[in-house]
Formats: structure tokens, sequence, C-alpha cells
């Protein structure tokens, strides 16, 4: 026992050395400091050892100004979007950062006070730059930047390549997830930053294609495929062609689906792409959008029918087009008024459409069972020609008596038949009507000038004005 007692105290008189030996030790280093933070002290890499408070602040907020072009990058998947630090409206607490700095072995009790002080003195001691950034400023920001960070997938496509399909192979993407996307770059802040550059990987989720090679696999026939030429449009007519033919290209109907023209390419305005032209609006011609969508589905109609697919909805246009044979248009204009066939093959259609230069193309891709000597053909027939009428003229009091402008062309108007010739081996097989179809006539309209001559200098301004406008 009382072996027990002195061992006892033995221990409680070395623990207190080693407690008084550690005070001193502490104490001594943050005396010899004075009011200096310790040296080998840092925030955030910056070095602030041997500095009062007041000075390290100065310091932090100085380098932190000097940081605001540094950059912080963004990665996702293979795609990154760089953007700098002042983007981010950081808010960094210099103050509090200098005040930790300071305390560092001057608070807590001897054991940590003397850990932290051994600490800086061996390795050096690190402080986080306390920083606050927004999550909705992130947010905002890689939206901003979501074109350049997300890879969509890409579906397999089939391609027209020297007269023959093309399988191209599909490609996987990615898209964001926000929220574990803004932590990361809220992380990536408060315990990276150093005043230099960062990347910071954002968090993604894979996105799979709807169609890969696979599923086109042996629909690569030609069925059917038709041309039409758009030379001499107007550039708003040239641009609308594209984009309709692109909004079409790379549609798969299924076995017994139906596939609408109207419903693949409207709406027609601006926020779809479109652009103002020319187009036929009864017996007018008016610009609006989308004008010149029309041949987009004719020539598609031309496609369909060599590929003898199911028309469910066809109707001319009121007035003759110059662009295909007449009775081998289709117009659209709304959902009653549309061009719609149904796939009644066994196995799905692809639908290629593509514009290159004055052109444009739509091919009707799938498998073709139809025997190779059995060839499909149309013959447009015109049964009757309808001239314009007289003249209609309109009289303009505003107008030098005499003058004459033209308002209207006028238009001749056509019956015509389209008649399916099938041949086999060469030989006519069969020769069966097709459609029929009815363009309208439209009669000239002039106006005529009645204006009296009261003034010889004041009619000579008249004219002189009208011929001014009539250039213009």
């Amino acid at each position: 026992m009382k072996k027990s007692v002195v061992l006892l105290g033995g221990l409680t008189a070395a623990a207190a050395v080693v407690i008084v030996s550690m005070w001193f030790y502490a104490s001594n280093a943050v005396k010899a400091a004075e009011s200096d933070i310790l040296e080998n002290v840092s925030v955030s890499g910056i070095d602030v050892g041997g500095m009062t408070k007041a000075e390290a602040e100065n310091k932090l907020d100085e380098y932190i100004s000097s940081s605001e072009d540094n950059i912080i990058t963004l990665k996702a998947g293979d795609k990154t979007e760089s953007f700098t630090y002042a983007k981010l409206k950081i808010r960094f607490d210099t103050a509090k950062a200098a005040e930790e700095a300071y305390y560092l072995g001057r608070k807590g009790n001897v054991f940590r006070r003397a850990a932290a002080v051994y600490k800086a003195g061996k390795n050096g001691t690190d402080i986080a730059m306390p920083a606050e950034v927004s999550r909705k400023t992130i947010k905002k920001l890689i939206m901003h930047r979501e074109d350049g960070l997300v890879s969509h997938a890409r579906n397999a496509r089939i391609v027209l390549r020297n007269g023959k399909g093309q399988i191209i192979k599909s490609k996987n993407g990615h898209k964001i997830v926000y929220g574990e996307s803004v932590t990361a770059v809220q992380d990536a802040v408060q315990n990276e930053w150093k005043g230099k550059d960062i990347t910071v990987k954002l968090a993604v989720t894979a996105e799979k294609p709807q169609y890969t090679a696979k599923d086109f696999k042996g629909l690569t026939d030609v069925m059917g495929k038709y041309t039409t030429d758009f030379s001499g449009s107007a550039l708003g007519r040239c641009r609308n062609i594209a984009v309709g033919a692109s909004k079409i290209n790379g549609s798969v109907i299924e076995p017994g689906e139906e596939f609408s023209v109207y419903n693949t390419v409207s709406p027609m305005n601006a926020e779809n792409g479109y652009f103002l032209a020319p187009t036929i609006v009864g017996e007018k011609h008016i610009d609006d959008y989308g004008g010149g969508i029309c041949q987009v589905a004719t020539t598609l109609y031309n496609a369909v029918i060599r590929a003898e697919l199911k028309v469910v909805e066809r109707h001319s246009h009121s007035m003759a087009v110059y662009y295909v044979p007449l009775s081998a248009d289709a117009t659209i204009a709304n959902e009653d008024t549309d061009f719609r066939f149904r796939n009644n093959k066994k196995s799905s259609i692809y639908i290629y459409a593509k514009t290159h230069g004055s052109e444009v193309t739509m091919v009707i891709f799938g498998r073709d069972t139809r025997s190779k000597n059995r060839k499909v053909g149309f013959e447009s027939v015109t049964t009757s020609v309808i001239k314009p009428g007289r003249k209609v003229v309109e009289k303009d009091p505003d107008l030098a008596k005499g003058k004459i402008k033209i308002k209207e062309q006028g238009i001749t108007g056509y019956t015509a038949q389209l008649w399916k010739i099938v041949k086999v081996n060469g030989k006519v097989k069969s020769r069966t009507l097709f459609n029929s179809s009815s363009y309208s006539k439209v009669d000239a309209k002039v106006i005529k000038g009645t204006k009296k001559k009261t003034d010889t200098n004041k009619d000579n301004a008249d004219n002189d004005d009208t011929n001014a406008k009539e250039e213009s």
C-alpha cells in the first residue's frame, strides 16, 4: 500500500513537471512573439507569420483583391468551362482569419496551446480562409455555361453516302446534377482556395441515346428518294427549308405508326427558328413565318410515295408551284391541312432529310422487301389549263391620270392527275391513277391613275414623287 502511494505521488509529480514544462514552452513561444502571430503560420497558403492581426488582415485583403482574376474551371465529363473568382462574388472573412491566426497558441488549455506552438514550429500551420458563396450564384453560373458543360447523347443515325445508307454510331452523353455540383463548388472555394486557379469536378449523370446502331441494323435500303431545287428563293425561304428539313431528319416511324409533317415542324414562328418568307395564302402570296415549308412537305411526299408507304392525308396547293410537276405537290397549313402517312411495312423506317446548296433531299431508309426487278415511277398529266381572265382594274385618285401599276400578276390555273407506273424487268406492269389536283387561276390586277392635271408644276411634282415610289 505504501509503495502504491509513493508510485502515485511520483507520477503526479512527473505529470506536474510535464505540464509546467509545456506551459513554459507555450508561454515563452507566445511571449517571444509578443503581439505578433507565431512564425510558420499561414492562411490558405498566404504567410502571415510574425505579423500583427492588422497587418495580417491587410495582407489577406490585398491578396484577395489581386486574386479576383484567377480562374475557377468547372469540369463535367470531358467538357470544361472557366470564369474568374470575381464572378462568384465570394465573401472572404479576412478579419476572422487574422484573429484565428493570432490566437494560435494563445487560447485553449495548456496541452492545446503547447501542441499548436509545437506544430507551427515544426511543420507550419495553415488556416483555411473563411469564405461564403451563394448557392444561388453558383447555380446561376453553371446554368449560364450549361451548353459548354453538357454533352447530349447522340442517337445513331443513317446518312446517305454514295447513294447508299450508312449507319453512324450513337454516342453517350451526360447531364449536370445541380445540387451535388453546387456543393462541390462551395467546398472547393471554402477548402481549396489558396489564391490560385482551381478546377472543380461537377457531378454528372449519364444520358443514354434513344437509338443505337443495333436498332438500325438492316434498315439501310433506300426505299424512296427525292430532291427538289429552291435556287432563286429569298434568303428567309432558304433558311425555312433548312429548318424544316432538320426537324424531320432522324425521324423513326415504327410499323403501323403515322407521321405528321405539321406536328413535326410546327409551330411556324420565330421562337421555333423560322423566318419571314413568301408563302401562298388562298390566292395571294404574302410574307409569313415558315414560308417554304411546303417544299419540305412536298419533297417528303415524293420520297414517301416512291417507298410505297400509305398516304393518309395530302392536299394540293391552291395555286401551282414551280418545284415539282403538277399533282406531285403536298401543302401544309395547320392540323386540318397536313401531309400524313403511315408505315405500312413490317419493319421500322428512318427519314433522312438534308439541304445541300440550293437543294433539299428526302430519303426513306428501311428494309426493302420489294423485288429488285420492280421499279416505281410517277407521271404528271395536265387535264386542263385555265387562263387568267380580263385584268381587274382598280382606280386610284391619288395616282396621275394615265399612270398604271401592276398590283398582281395573272396566274394560270390547272387541273392535273398523277399516275403511278410500275415496271417489272423494264416493262410496264401497271398504270394507275394516284391522285387528282386542281389549281386556281388568278386574274391580273392593275391600278390605274385618275388624278387630273390641275397645275403643271404640281403635276410634275406628283409625277416625280410617283416615279420615286415605283423605283424604291
